[in-house]
């Protein structure tokens, strides 16, 4: 049975044309989520989307994941949780790894960043922020990740009603 998943992933990762096609299928949707976080973040449409742009990144993300781990292919480095142990030891997976963990960590940022840009979008709703003031904290989360929902939460330290969800 392993040696039938081991050759399924090997038939995956082997071809760049599959890494693509997981990658469009999970990215794709992410920057029509962010447009609707900006125009209406408390749309159903809005919440049900990026909820699903979100769990398609999960998923995606624990496919590559848990191929790298179990099915590192012949001279790759295999994602270990002891290569991430140190900053020496992420410096090498970086520099050794397949095309599928990098897609992997790629995929982690994406959805961690639309998961904090639906964070900020229905928090400013909430505290009454005008959604023009929203949008550059949004497009910075989106371009900058952690920054940008460091900036917002900032400014939300002294702007808006109610107290910031942190």
């Amino acid at each position: 049975m392993s040696a039938a998943i081991a050759g399924f992933y090997s038939n995956v990762f082997s071809s760049p044309a599959n890494i693509q096609r997981i990658y469009d299928i999970a990215v794709t949707p992410a920057l029509p989520c962010w447009i609707l976080l900006a125009i209406a973040p408390s749309w159903f449409v809005t919440r049900t989307l990026v909820k699903a742009a979100v769990l398609v990144n999960c998923a995606a993300y624990a496919f590559l994941v848990c191929g790298s781990i179990l099915f590192p292919g012949e001279g790759e480095t295999a994602l270990t949780f002891a290569a991430m142990g140190s900053f020496p030891a992420i410096l090498k997976l970086f520099r050794a790894i397949p095309d599928q963990t990098l897609l992997a960590c790629w995929l982690h940022y994406i959805a961690f960043d639309l998961v904090c840009g639906q964070v900020i979008a229905l928090d400013a709703q909430r505290a009454g922020i005008p959604r023009i003031f929203v949008v550059p904290f949004l497009f910075s989360c989106l371009m900058l990740g952690p920054a940008g929902f460091g900036l917002y939460a900032v400014v939300r330290m002294f702007i808006g009603r109610h107290s910031f969800l942190l």
